[in-house]
């Protein structure tokens, strides 16, 4: 009777093709999270446009709008709130993802014992700087950053980067990304309340005019109206009708007797 070798505990074995049997690997313990798993990368600022409702607005806006001039200062009122809330949320969301930037440079540098050597700065560059700080502003000289050239978010990063290097390089494209992200956002919310400001000023303006038109009554105006008569063929007979425009091409219909 040939000799078998014992196969141990079921399960922790298995057979091949070749009649071996090869020893299973067991799965070891997970390693623990880092702190820098506990953040989602950011990837998509769609989600800041959601901004909690105000209580503050809901209860002005309980009572009913009296007129359009009204009901189009609270939906300004309601943009200036919600342009607000989004802004907010991303700062909070920019700020998010630098501490996520952070967190894994410090945890790249503690994987590989990166440690960084710091060096006493030469008094005599120090002096230099000083002076420079306390001298006195030039007449004539501008000394204000009116352009700083964009930075390419785009560009190849050098693989030789320290982890504190690429953190740099990471939250430099970060912070251009958030200028490129609040500029747009906030031209286009110009455009949506230059709209809402046209027609509110549209409908002050027609609220100024008050115009009685009655059965051999006058027109009375606040203020002035530039009236034209169709250029029609008509003859003043005992009663005649006349359009009247009154800004903006509305027409109003009036029976003169």
């Amino acid at each position: 009777m040939a000799f078998r070798p014992p196969t141990g505990p079921r399960g922790a074995q298995r057979r091949t093709s070749s009649g071996l049997q090869t020893p299973i690997a067991t799965p070891g313990p997970e390693p623990a999270p880092k702190p820098s798993d506990s953040i989602p990368p950011l990837n998509n600022i769609v989600p800041a446009i959601f901004v909690p409702f105000d209580d503050a607005m809901f209860e002005r806006f309980l009572e009913p709008a009296r007129d359009r001039a009204t009901r189009l200062r609270r939906i300004l009122e309601s943009i200036d709130l919600h342009e607000k809330g989004v802004k907010e949320n991303f700062m909070y969301m920019f700020q998010r993802e630098k501490e996520r930037i952070i967190a894994i440079a410090k945890e790249r540098e503690a994987e590989t014992g990166f440690s960084v050597s710091r060096t006493e700065a030469d008094p005599r560059v120090a002096d230099a700087v000083i002076r420079n700080m306390e001298a006195k502003a030039e007449p004539g000289m501008d000394y204000n950053v009116k352009n700083i050239p964009p930075l390419d978010m785009n560009r190849a990063l050098p693989l030789t980067l320290t982890p504190r290097e690429l953190a740099v390089e990471e939250l430099m494209t970060l912070i251009q990304r958030g200028v490129v992200e609040m500029e747009g956002y906030e031209a286009h919310m110009k455009g949506v309340k230059q709209d809402y400001l046209d027609r509110l000023e549209k409908e002050i303006g027609a609220q100024a005019l008050d115009i009685k038109i009655e059965d051999g009554e006058d027109i009375e105006m606040e203020d002035e109206m530039d009236i034209r008569i169709e250029e029609e063929d008509f003859k003043m007979e005992d009663e005649v009708e006349v359009d009247i425009k009154v800004e903006e091409e509305e027409v109003i219909h009036v029976k003169v007797e």
